[in-house]
């Protein structure tokens, strides 16, 4: 097959990650529940956390729900597509799911559909990990709701889970916790699987640059809608 053909499915991956990304359930919601537009609320992010705060405990779980599981059915989507066709012939299994996930954080935080205004990467990370690796999917969440119980601020938790978890990635080196710590049928390609691991904890921490000035000088917002 032309290389430019390999290029353009490769690219279409991607496209399809992004345009799945792109679905923004707290816009959705929002709009479809409330007859308003969470992003004009608040802290006028598009994610759970603000969902909660403006329309409350319910809308804001659910936000968080439909995130993690459009992250986990975008990753499952592509590998069964890979499983029942003859694509993994033709690119990379690895290299463009990999990079697919990174697009679909990237339309999270910078939707199409709703003038590039989205989230903060927490929930689409999130999902990631749920959909590839039990290990960290188990070490996150105790990070994040044991800060997220003391400190009562998700941006807190999120940022030292993220940071928390880059750390430990080089921890899928050892054979025994890299063999085991893969779901079946997950690409456990490390020198891919790193880097956009990285890649989107990183995109998550810069998406709080704003929380990070705010815990800096004491001003950031504690929830109440969650316990």
């Amino acid at each position: 097959m032309h290389p430019f053909v390999k290029f353009l499915i490769f690219l279409g991956f991607g496209l399809g990650g992004y345009l799945i990304g792109s679905i923004n359930n707290a816009v959705i919601i929002s709009n479809l529940f409330f007859k308003r537009d969470v992003r004009n609320y608040g802290s006028k992010n598009a994610g759970g956390t603000n969902t909660g705060r403006v329309f409350g405990r319910k809308a804001g779980i659910a936000v968080m729900v439909l995130d993690i599981l459009k992250s986990v059915f975008a990753y499952w989507a592509m590998t069964l597509i890979f499983l029942f066709t003859n694509v993994g012939t033709v690119v990379d299994q690895a290299a463009t799911i990999y990079f697919a996930m990174i697009l679909v954080a990237l339309g999270h935080c910078y939707p199409v559909y709703y003038k590039f205004k989205g989230g903060k990467a927490v929930s689409v990370v999130a999902g990631f990990i749920l959909a590839t690796n039990w290990l960290f999917t188990l070490i996150g969440a105790i990070i994040f709701f044991l800060i997220l119980k003391l400190r009562k601020m998700v941006s807190y938790a999120s940022i030292l889970m993220a940071a928390i978890i880059v750390a430990l990635t080089p921890i899928l080196f050892i054979p025994v916790l890299g063999r085991i710590s893969f779901y079946p049928l997950v690409v456990d390609n490390l020198y891919y699987y790193i880097p956009t691991l990285i890649g989107l904890c990183i995109l998550l921490i810069l998406k709080h640059r704003t929380n990070i000035e705010r815990l800096q000088k004491g001003t950031e917002s504690k929830i109440t809608w969650m316990k």
